[in-house]
């Protein structure tokens, strides 16, 4: 390792030191040494848990704080309780997110609009429609929500996964040939 520049070094060891997982000891450390939350010295907490680095500690951190948030498949009754909040409060996600303990803002704003708002098309895909996402693409590349311009009643994601789909199907009919 002494032949690599200062820089390949840093990168080196960095990229080992990520490889190493958080021990529930060094979880508590953390925890214990950030119960201060006004002023957290990262510096400090850094030096103490001597494999880890500031950019480490910090989103160990934010992933403690977030711990009571639930991942994966969304249940009907969260459906139904989302479209309720949506009815009487409107898209104020931060609001829901506080009613909804166990889904933060981002997971709900993601789940209304692409798969419970109502104006979202889920039929397949016309011809049509296949043309003008392969058009636009050079227009608005992976800006997937401007397509949503010219096709208001598809989602973002509906758009992006089926522009995959299609780019999937030219590379592949491209190596038949």
């Amino acid at each position: 390792m002494n032949y690599l520049p200062k820089y390949e070094k840093v990168f080196f060891i960095r990229k080992i030191i990520k490889r190493i997982k958080w021990s529930h000891f060094e979880d508590t450390i953390l925890l214990d040494m950030t119960q201060n939350k006004s002023r957290i010295n990262w510096s400090l907490i850094q030096q103490t848990l001597k494999t880890k680095t500031i950019d480490m500690c910090k989103s160990r951190f934010l992933k403690l704080q977030n711990y009571g948030y639930k991942t994966g498949k969304w249940t009907k009754e969260e459906d139904k309780i989302l479209i309720q909040l949506v009815n009487t409060v409107g898209n104020s996600w931060k609001i829901i997110s506080k009613v909804m303990k166990n889904r933060n803002e981002k997971q709900i704003r993601s789940r209304y609009i692409n798969y419970i708002f109502k104006g979202i098309n889920k039929n397949k895909f016309t011809e049509k429609e296949d043309n003008l996402i392969m058009e636009s693409y050079e227009i608005f590349k992976n800006n997937w929500s401007k397509y949503c311009k010219l096709m208001p009643d598809r989602s973002p994601r509906q758009i992006e996964n089926r522009f995959k789909c299609l780019k999937l199907r030219k590379v592949s009919e491209s190596t038949r040939i």
